[in-house]
C-alpha cells in the first residue's frame, strides 16, 4: 500500500512499505514528488523546491515529472546537484503505458 500527502503545497509525499516490493526488505521508502503540468521546457523552479523538501526528510529519495518536452540546463544541473530524479513528459507516458500493458483486461 502506498500512502501518499500533500506537503504544504509544495508537492507530494508517497510513502511504501518496503515489505510490500520484497519479503529481504523492511521499513518504509518515501518518495518526494514535484508534479509539474508544463508545455515547451521545464526550469529549475521546479526543482528548487524538492532540496527544501529533502532537509525535512533526508532519507528520500525526489522526483520532478513534468509534462514538457524536456528541463533546462540549469534544471538538470541542480537536479544533478541534489540527486533529484527528472521524468518528462514522453518518459512518464512510456512508464505509464508500460505498466498498463501488464495490466490484464477486465473480463
Amino acid at each position: 500500500m502506498i500512502r501518499m500527502e500533500e506537503l504544504h503545497s509544495k508537492g507530494l509525499m508517497c510513502v511504501k512499505e518496503r515489505a510490500d516490493a520484497s519479503p529481504f526488505e523492511s521499513g518504509q521508502t518515501t518518495l518526494l514528488v514535484q508534479v509539474k503540468k508544463h508545455q515547451g521546457m521545464t526550469n529549475e523552479h521546479a526543482v528548487k523546491q524538492l532540496p527544501e523538501m529533502l532537509k525535512a526528510h533526508p532519507a528520500a529519495d525526489a522526483c520532478v515529472m513534468s509534462l514538457a518536452d524536456g528541463f533546462t540546463v540549469e534544471a538538470t544541473a541542480l537536479a544533478d546537484t541534489h540527486g533529484v530524479v527528472l521524468m518528462d513528459g514522453e518518459t512518464i507516458a512510456s512508464l505509464l503505458l508500460a505498466e498498463l500493458s501488464q495490466v490484464s483486461p477486465l473480463q
